[in-house]
């Protein structure tokens, strides 16, 4: 990779000094000699070098030789560079490059000492506040807990979006499903109403009227009603005296119930009526 050294060569009044004659050298040598030019008009020469290398530079007009040499310790107070070459070891550079600004641009390096952070490096950050923090693709790191359980209630560390989602997942599945809806009887001794979305437990049936609560037909049955009632038995609230009544609610499953008109066209499934019911699973 070529490289290309520049500068401007004035007298001790400040003028500029015209056809100084330039060299590069090899380091801490003077021959070979690398490459050479003379000043311009403006005091102003370059040298490209078709390698990197570490050179010093030998500045010659008349009689007055200076010299600039690669180990030279320079003290400013305000350095103007396009490309600023740090070095480390003998053979190795840090190039710091900055970009064309398209206006004044300001570093402000704090009062400390301190380590850059780099976009490409992996680096650990301590005790640093993100103000409107964009996150992309994920997040890890001890504080970042995994635990569909919650079990380390921590206030100082949060939880995966996997992590909430199955702990509430498991509170809700804790907790009775409850639906209510209604259905068409048909009149017929086995019909099905799905689409409830829970195993069911208990079922409560009233039929759609305008009457007083107490005047309504009403039955409801359970898990044990069913296991243990080979005539899988029911019981009717609209009676005088509440009583069982066989073949109503025939079945309790997955996803609903089974309802029977009794062979009778009756309650809870009587031809055309529409039913209301109360599922908890």
């Amino acid at each position: 990779m070529s490289q290309t050294y520049s500068g401007f060569v004035y007298d001790d009044a400040g003028a500029p000094v015209a056809s100084a004659t330039v060299l590069l050298l090899d380091r801490n040598t003077t021959t070979p000699t690398r490459a050479s030019t003379t000043t311009n008009g403006s005091g102003f020469w370059t040298i490209t070098h078709a390698t990197e290398g570490q050179f010093d530079v030998q500045i010659t007009s008349g009689s007055s030789v200076r010299r600039i040499k690669y180990d030279d310790a320079v003290q400013l107070q305000e350095l103007e560079a396009n490309v600023l070459r740090l070095r480390g070891s003998d053979d190795a550079f840090s190039i710091v490059f900055v970009a064309t600004p398209s206006a004044q641009r300001t570093w402000t390096v704090p009062d400390s000492s301190d380590t850059f952070v780099g976009v490409a490096a992996t680096q650990t950050l301590t005790a640093k506040t993100l103000t409107s923090a964009v996150l992309n693709t994920g997040v890890s790191g001890t504080a970042v807990l995994d635990e569909d359980a919650l079990s380390s209630d921590s206030n100082t560390q949060i939880a995966t979006q996997q992590s909430i989602k199955a702990y509430v997942d498991t509170a809700i599945n804790a907790v009775a499903s409850a639906k209510v809806g209604t259905y068409t009887g048909d009149g017929t001794t086995s019909q099905a109403i799905t689409g409830v979305g829970f195993q069911v437990i208990f079922v409560q049936i009233w039929r759609s009227q305008t009457a007083a609560f107490a005047a309504r037909e009403i039955v409801f049955t359970a898990t044990g009603f069913i296991d243990i009632e080979a005539n899988k038995t029911s019981v009717d609230l609209a009676a005088a005296t509440p009583d069982s009544i066989d073949n109503a609610i025939i079945a309790l499953g997955a996803d609903g119930f089974t309802v029977d008109d009794a062979g009778g066209d009756s309650d809870p499934n009587a031809s055309s009526v529409v039913y209301y019911y109360l599922a908890i699973g």
